[in-house]
């Protein structure tokens, strides 16, 4: 994907923020219900973990794509935060991007 476009800047930052903060959603609620109450709600805790890790590293790959970097780089978001800071504080390719409303 080719970001040619302020907007479309704007919208794929938008929409890596919002499944990285379900990503995040998920962590969280993995680590509140914990482990050690059974086989059913370790499963659950499992598959509430994967879905959030999901959406987490979707975002980053939308975020690095934004950046103007390929999307295989938002794979390093699998280090958790770290990886996300990493996208973060690399220099924006596309901060130049034509606007369509001018």
């Amino acid at each position: 994907m080719v970001v040619n476009t302020l907007e479309q800047k704007q919208l794929l930052e938008k929409r890596a923020g919002v499944a990285a903060s379900i990503g995040a959603a998920g962590w969280i609620i993995a680590n509140l219900i914990g482990t050690g109450h059974g086989l059913l709600v370790g499963l659950f805790v499992f598959c509430v973990f994967l879905i959030g890790m999901l959406f987490w590293v979707g975002g980053c790959m939308l975020y690095s794509i934004a950046k103007g970097y390929n999307k295989w780089l938002g794979l390093i978001g699998l280090t958790g935060c770290i990886g996300f800071l990493a996208i973060v504080f690399i220099p924006d390719r596309n901060k130049h991007l034509p606007s369509l409303h001018r």
